[in-house]
């Protein structure tokens, strides 16, 4: 199956559609729980996934169990990301989420070269706090920053807040994506195929036209005019 859906679980949708949108670049009805095709481009490809936004109304260990559950499989298989917007009070609920989501998914460590499945990522944030916890790279596959608008890098090189998580979805090996230099070639093939529609079109109609005008006249002047103009109007075209 295709990976092309991301999950959003948040504990309150309207404090957090605004970040929300800034990391999509696009508006995100708050009353729209599934948003279909965001469209996502940087300069190496162009990929568009499905966004599914849901509320936390149990608590987190409940939501987990039940995401873990068999009736469950299909989701898990279309998934390409987790992205919980939730307050963390303790290094033990993010080492509950790595331990029991990562049961479910191919990957370890974000790391996605070499997989036969590419698996989901997952990343926390804490939508409260503007720093991120001291343990964040205590984990196996949990990502843990924060949902900061920032454009500074930590000491590996890496950014933090809204633009890691942009790293994070950029490096996803997303297997219907379309290169930039894919679709660079599609659009110029798409503009000249219409623009050789549109040129032959109106060859075809000056030669009928020229046609009509010479069955009329037989005038041989007008025979080797309407010629040159032809000559000149399909060498244009080429």
């Amino acid at each position: 199956m295709v990976r092309d859906k991301i999950l959003i679980l948040c504990d309150n949708r309207s404090s957090v559609n605004e970040k929300l949108e800034t990391l999509f670049k696009q508006s995100l009805p708050v009353d729209q729980n599934i948003i279909k095709s965001i469209k996502w481009k940087n300069k190496y490809y162009d990929v568009e996934f499905d966004l599914y936004i849901d509320e936390l109304t149990t608590s987190l260990e409940d939501w987990i169990k039940e995401f873990n559950n068999e009736e469950y499989d299909i989701l898990r298989d279309v998934l390409a990301g987790i992205i919980f917007i939730l307050p963390f009070d303790d290094k033990d609920t993010l080492e509950f989420i790595d331990s029991e989501l990562n049961k479910n998914t191919n990957c370890d460590d974000n790391n996605f070269d070499d997989k036969e499945d590419e698996g989901f990522f997952m990343v926390c944030c804490d939508p409260i706090s503007n720093e991120k916890v001291p343990y964040w790279n205590d984990f196996t596959k949990l990502e843990v920053t924060t949902l900061t608008v920032s454009q500074e890098r930590n000491n590996d090189g890496e950014y933090e807040g809204i633009k890691r998580i942009e790293e994070i979805i950029d490096v996803y090996p997303w297997s219907h994506s379309q290169s930039r230099q894919q679709a660079l070639i599609s659009e110029t093939s798409q503009h000249l195929d219409l623009k050789d529609t549109i040129d032959m079109q109106g060859i075809i109609s000056k030669l009928k036209l020229a046609k009509l005008e010479y069955s009329k006249n037989k005038d041989e002047s007008m025979a080797l005019e309407i010629s040159e103009e032809m000559s000149k109007l399909i060498s244009d075209a080429i």
